[in-house]
């Protein structure tokens, strides 16, 4: 069974990784605004929004494993 220690070590090891995820999640969906804007902006504005969907479906896939 794991001590007292082990188990805050943990905890706080795991509240940072929590922090560094939603660090680049947003990084993530910044990244994928900007390019969507830029293809909105060159093509049509339906091109942009369809690329925000699947940066959005790319971005909740490798953050769901």
């Amino acid at each position: 069974m794991a001590t007292k220690k082990e188990g805050a070590q943990r905890l706080i090891d795991s509240l940072d990784s929590g922090r560094k995820i939603q660090q680049k999640l947003w990084f993530a969906v910044g990244q994928a605004v900007v390019v969507s804007a830029i293809i909105a902006w060159f093509t049509q504005w339906q091109f942009g929004i369809a690329a925000l969907l699947v940066f959005g479906l790319l971005i909740q896939f490798a953050f769901e494993r």
